[in-house]
């Protein structure tokens, strides 16, 4: 055979194998794609539905801090412009209850159905679901009669019916409120907020209180049970229903309060078919409201009344009353107060704002009681205000100053923290120190102020700036929104936590009640019972005797205690009872005295070095001394009768 035909034999045998190669080649390839296609699809399904569960995640971390679901408006808010997406990069579909989207209509914890449900698990509520369609990107999956086809959130009832070719993630109302904390102590459902009714005085024509409700979905019914002919609710009969957050307690024109009322039940509704009932009696004050030794008498010993009147102005240096009661009937200011001055007493009455600076000081240090400002509350200067319980019926402002449980011994705050301040508005809080449970009825402002303790705002947190000092263990607890937060604050977050279930503030009542009784009518009673009437000195202890211990003047009353060129020695007059129709004025620098000062229609003015016993004064009582010491005794250290009561 000539070498060129052997040649071209070898090349078309090279060529055939060559063929054969490439066919199984392809056959392998085929064979490859069969089995990576479902391979990929595999994985694209796991990972769409790991999405699913972190968009549910996502969701549900969302309306915790908003209190809400998202609209599908929010969706580019809550996951960025590329919104929910599936592995294929096709969007996901959401849908919920427009009743859950919104706070008017219940929000997260208020309601206690949705308008959606799923066919596969009858009678259960679903919050909200996810949908994806997966490769085929072919809808299979029913909301009530159509096919689903875009984000919705519907607002009547509704059937999914899911299919199996679809990949989704269904979360149920009750999951989702377990997670957002609906059934802790309060948890959004809904109830009546007051835990007690003020009481009130048999025969009184003014009786105020108010019923608050809180979660649920409004609009809210009330339904009184019970309720006496002399009690008015919003203004009209007790009888019937009344809507509204709120419901208005007071006596009924042209009728008179007659407690105790033992079974007086309040029946709440929501729009949601929840209800909440509580009873709440309305009780006669423990210390008696009538005459006879069991109405103002009975008071002032049993609550050791230690000043009742108008104002106090103290110019000295230290008030002692670890027991005692202050009433001022009218405003207080730092004006009133020395610089420095202290106001130890234990219960304390402001009927209007009060506002202190400079180092003064109001509440016990020793025995701390409850403090009721019926207005503001202003700290400037390093000024401490010091009680178990603080009760502000107007807005709280600390520039420089501190609230907290005081240690007098020490000169120093108690870290207990077991001080509780209700504030009925906004808390400014730009400097100063806090202890102790906070309760906020409106917003907080805060800045550079230290918090030894919680802060529970109903509102909004409205300003953060500058840098709040949270000390250990001490958070803010927010209802609304933080509408103003430098950025630098974004790392301290974890101490400011949005909380659905902080309530309104509710305050007692606010002052005791009382007037000051008028004098004994007629006036021969104070002569019949060994008053002395004069215009003069007041007796001192080496001059004392049995009928000028007792002074009843039917004018103003002016008295120098005895004098200044009179010895030191004898500037000291003990157990005496002053009772004058206008003002009393004890002038003398260097007097001391001790005992009752009753002027019903004046003013009682002390200008000594110290003064023991009590005032009752319409107008107030002014101590004008710088040096002078104050402290507080019982009526009942003077006169052991209430028939012997100069009033």
């Amino acid at each position: 055979m000539p070498f060129f035909a052997c040649a071209r034999n070898r090349q078309g045998l090279a060529l055939l194998n060559v063929v054969f190669i490439f066919i199984f080649l392809g056959v392998l390839i085929g064979a490859g794609l069969k089995i990576y296609g479902p391979m990929v699809m595999r994985a694209k399904i796991k990972d769409t539905r790991g999405r699913l569960e972190d968009n549910a995640r996502t969701i549900t971390a969302w309306a915790v801090q908003n209190g809400r679901l998202p609209t599908v408006a929010d969706l580019p808010s809550v996951f960025g412009p590329n919104g929910l997406a599936d592995a294929w990069g096709r969007q996901v579909l959401y849908y919920t209850d427009t009743n859950l989207t919104n706070l008017t209509t219940g929000g997260l914890c208020g309601r206690t159905s949705s308008n959606l449900s799923d066919s596969a698990a009858p009678g259960v509520s679903t919050a909200f679901a996810l949908f994806s369609f997966g490769e085929d990107a072919t809808p299979q999956t029913r909301v009530g009669a159509a096919t689903i086809s875009a984000s919705t959130a519907v607002g009547t009832a509704t059937v999914i019916t899911t299919d199996q070719n679809d990949l989704f993630r269904i979360v149920s109302l009750e999951e989702l409120k377990s997670k957002a904390g609906c059934y802790g102590p309060t948890g959004g459902r809904l109830s009546i907020v007051n835990n007690e009714l003020p009481s009130v005085c048999s025969g009184s024509s003014t009786y105020t209180a108010t019923l608050f409700a809180s979660g649920g979905v409004p609009p809210y019914t009330w339904k009184p049970d019970n309720a006496p002919d002399w009690l008015a609710c919003n203004g009209a009969a007790c009888s019937g229903s009344f809507i509204g957050q709120t419901l208005a307690l007071s006596v009924a024109s042209g009728k008179s309060a007659m407690p105790p009322v033992s079974n007086l039940t309040f029946t709440l509704s929501d729009s949601n078919t929840a209800s909440s009932t509580r009873v709440l009696p309305i009780k006669s004050p423990a210390s008696g409201c009538g005459g006879g030794g069991t109405s103002f008498e009975e008071w002032v010993k049993k609550n050791n009344v230690f000043v009742y009147g108008t104002t106090f102005v103290f110019q000295g240096n230290t008030v002692n009353g670890p027991n005692a009661t202050a009433v001022l009937t009218g405003g207080s200011t730092d004006a009133n107060f020395n610089g420095g001055a202290s106001v130890a007493v234990n219960t304390v009455y402001v009927n209007g704002s009060a506002k202190l600076s400079g180092g003064q000081s109001l509440g016990s240090g020793t025995n701390p009681g409850k403090i009721y400002i019926n207005g503001d509350l202003t700290l400037n200067g390093g000024a401490n205000v010091s009680g178990t319980e603080i009760y502000v019926n107007g807005t709280v402002t600390i520039i420089n100053g501190t609230i907290c449980l005081w240690d007098s011994s020490n000169k120093m705050c108690l870290s207990d923290r077991s001080s509780k301040i209700y504030i009925q508005n906004d808390l400014n809080f730009p400097n100063g120190s806090l202890y102790g449970e906070v309760y906020v009825g409106r917003d907080l402002y805060m800045s550079n102020g230290s918090l030894y303790g919680n802060i529970h705002v109903y509102r909004n947190i409205a300003s953060l700036d500058w840098t709040p000092k949270l000390q250990s263990a001490s958070y803010v607890y927010y209802k609304g929104s933080i509408l103003s937060k430098p950025a630098a604050y974004t790392a301290d977050n974890a101490r400011y936590i949005p909380d659905s279930t902080v309530q309104p503030v509710v305050l007692p009542t606010m002052t005791p009640g009382y007037t000051l009784p008028p004098l004994r009518d007629p006036l021969s009673w104070y002569t019949e019972h060994g008053y002395y009437a004069t215009k003069g000195k007041l007796a001192s202890e080496k001059e004392f005797t049995a009928d000028r211990k007792k002074i009843f003047a039917d004018e103003d009353y002016v008295s120098e205690c005895g004098g200044w060129m009179i010895k030191p020695d004898q500037y000291t007059v003990t157990n005496a009872i002053v009772v004058s129709s206008g003002n009393i004025t004890i002038s003398a620098g260097s007097c001391k005295l001790t005992g009752v000062l009753f002027a019903p229609t004046g003013k009682v003015t002390f200008g000594g070095t110290s003064f023991e016993g009590l005032v009752l004064a319409r107008d107030g009582f002014e101590v004008k001394s710088g040096g002078t010491t104050v402290t507080f005794k019982n009526i009942s250290d003077y006169i052991s009768s209430y028939d012997e009561y100069p009033f």
